[in-house]
């Protein structure tokens, strides 16, 4: 379930980011390899309140599935913590999927906690899904952060 990506702590002052990555996946006799690119931007709107938008892009060469995701989030935050809701679509092999939810994190000097609660659907196939995640962030310094992550779906 996409969500979760309230910008934290040290990161805050970025006004955004962008990634790309790579997969390889051996499953005993097959593989798969896979890449994509993703990014995100903040924007404040005044006060505590932002908008962050945020998208991927990914494409397995082996299994020809592409997947287009985009999130747009309204968060307010304080020097403590951040929280707010968010909605997100993905169109994966021409299958479309929404998601909404709310979000939380608290700023602990150089780590974050942060939390997830959403629901999606994906129309084409009548299924619901229903996701908790959270992630532990360590800022290293302002450009270097581990994540650490569970969630439950």
């Amino acid at each position: 379930m996409a969500g979760l990506s309230m910008l934290s702590g040290a990161a805050y002052a970025q006004s955004g980011h962008v990634g790309v990555n790579y997969s390889r996946a051996d499953f005993g006799g097959a593989d798969a390899d896979g890449y994509g690119v993703d990014g995100a931007v903040t924007i404040q709107t005044g006060n505590s309140w932002n908008v962050l938008l945020d998208g991927s892009f990914s494409d397995s060469n082996d299994t020809d599935t592409q997947s287009l995701a985009g999130t747009v989030h309204l968060v307010t935050r304080s020097d403590t913590s951040a929280w707010g809701g968010y909605v997100g679509l993905t169109d994966t092999d021409d299958t479309n999927a929404y998601v909404v939810g709310g979000e939380y994190a608290r700023f602990m000097g150089n780590s974050t906690l942060a939390l997830g609660l959403g629901y999606g659907s994906v129309d084409d196939v009548d299924v619901d899904l229903y996701g908790l995640n959270g992630e532990y962030r360590i800022f290293a310094n302002d450009n270097l952060r581990f994540d650490l992550g569970a969630g439950l779906a």
